[in-house]
């Protein structure tokens, strides 16, 4: 489902609601309490004297060369280094769109003040919130599954530390959202690597937080709905996925992805029906079937030769063969079905399935006249008047039919063609069909087809010779 996949967040989508960091007045711990050590006096200095004025000035390089010169002079496990790693991975971040390198800033943040506890714990969070996406963007761009591996094991580690903290109560669509896109990935398991299998528990977890999203605000993003379609999809959970999409097109019916998406679900289900040998809900899956594709077309939607064929097929398939050729031949003449000659010799077979042989006839001449060259409407057509029965008629086409190329099993032409001749009594014409049979059996090794048209020839002889006997008879 190729169907229901969706496409991995850009990174920019991953860091918008998360960089949103204010800084920290140089100089001074934050205002939360306990409140954080304050930096060293030569850092605070060299922060407002040299760095401030680059950063204002957006000058990054100067910025980042002025951060990494601290490094050296701080102790490695000081306030002072857990502070600028953090400073520079904002600037990789936000300014140069260096992921890598923001990553790994964040990361010797994160690692001092694990050891430490220097950080408020709203700075944590926004710390671990900050890795946990950034590892995410490069999970899903890296094309190594053993760095992808350790990139998503990371996501996880930290959202789920982030997680432990989290306010739901403050939480917006966006980190909601965030959430559920982590757990739909992993559930999927593609981005793992090609032998990876889906996980199902990571899906249901991305279910869970996606019914929080859209029970947190009174109207949720479209995207909300679209990643619960794909995870019930990915769980099998047809019926569920089938209601969630009908509910997005009371809302908006003119989406036309959902049309499509809802008329795959009804056909699923109502082969799933059938192959339980559920008849009964697999005619009504049929019958939803249908009526999507009405309500759709309505609306200017799935309205293709191909969709168009299709309504006919669900008639079909139900059973209703008098409204399929309804359809199909309305489409056909109006050129809203394909006019192939498939689909015309379709729709003179299931009239003469229902015994309408008049217009079985006409559908057959009417292709004959539009595919002159096509041998397998001639032979449809002899078999039709051989049923009527009309065995002149059947003799007519049968011999159309081999002079257009035969069947695509010639044997079978060439059989049809001394049955119907030997019942006109056309002794000479019915000896040459068995004969050419049996030539042309032997080239496919058809045995039975051989034996057929071997004792076709005795009975042709048979005949010939009771004929001829009867003559002598009455001539005496």
């Amino acid at each position: 489902m190729a169907l229901f996949r969706i496409q991995s967040l850009p990174a920019a989508l991953l860091l918008t609601a998360a960089l949103n960091v204010a800084w920290p007045a140089v100089g001074r711990a934050a205002t939360d309490q306990p409140p954080a050590p304050e930096l060293a006096s030569d850092t605070s200095d060299t922060l407002n004297s040299d760095w401030r004025p680059a950063y204002d000035a957006h000058d990054w390089d100067k910025s980042l060369a002025v951060l990494a010169a601290i490094i050296p002079k701080v102790p490695a496990e000081s306030y002072d280094a857990a502070y600028v790693y953090r400073a520079e991975a904002l600037i990789y971040l936000q300014n140069k769109n260096d992921q890598t390198l923001g990553l790994q800033c964040l990361e010797r943040s994160l690692a001092i003040d694990d050891r430490k506890h220097y950080f408020p714990q709203k700075d944590v969070q926004e710390i671990l919130y900050n890795i946990s996406q950034v590892s995410y963007g490069e999970a899903v761009t890296a094309k190594d599954p053993k760095i992808k591996r350790p990139l998503f094991d990371r996501t996880t580690q930290t959202l789920e530390r982030w997680l432990e903290h989290a306010d739901l109560r403050t939480l917006n669509q966006d980190n909601f959202y965030y959430v559920a896109v982590v757990y739909f990935t992993l559930g999927q398991g593609t981005e793992l690597g090609p032998d990876q299998k889906p996980d199902k528990a990571m899906t249901e977890k991305a279910l869970t937080w996606l019914d929080k999203g859209l029970r947190s605000v009174i109207h949720p993003r479209d995207s909300f709905y679209q990643l619960k379609v794909a995870a019930l999809y990915q769980l099998d959970r047809y019926k569920e996925t089938a209601e969630c999409i009908e509910f997005q097109l009371k809302q908006k019916p003119d989406n036309k992805n959902n049309w499509q998406e809802l008329a795959v679900l009804y056909q699923q289900l109502a082969n799933s029906a059938e192959e339980k040998k559920d008849k009964e809900n697999a005619f009504r899956y049929y019958v939803r079937l249908i009526v999507t594709y009405d309500r759709a077309q309505k609306l200017g939607f799935l309205t293709t030769p191909k969709d168009n064929y299709n309504v006919v097929a669900y008639y079909q398939d139900i059973d209703q063969y008098s409204k399929a050729c309804e359809l199909l031949e309305k489409g056909l003449k109006g050129e809203t079905i394909e006019s192939t000659p498939q689909n015309w010799t379709t729709l003179g077979a299931w009239y003469q399935l229902i015994h309408q042989n008049d217009k079985s006839v006409q559908a057959f001449i009417t292709a004959a006249e539009l595919f002159p060259t096509n041998a397998e409407i001639e032979y449809q057509l002899a078999t039709v008047y051989l049923g009527v029965p009309d065995e002149p008629k059947a003799f007519e086409h049968i011999k159309a039919c081999i002079a257009k190329g035969g069947t695509e099993k010639p044997h079978v032409g060439w059989l049809f063609y001394a049955y119907t001749a030997m019942d006109l009594q056309k002794f000479d014409e019915a000896l040459k069909g068995a004969q050419e049979a049996a030539v042309a059996a032997k080239k496919v090794n058809a045995t039975d087809a051989v034996k057929q048209a071997e004792k076709m020839e005795e009975a042709i002889k048979a005949s010939v010779l009771d004929l001829e006997n009867r003559r002598q008879q009455t001539q005496r």
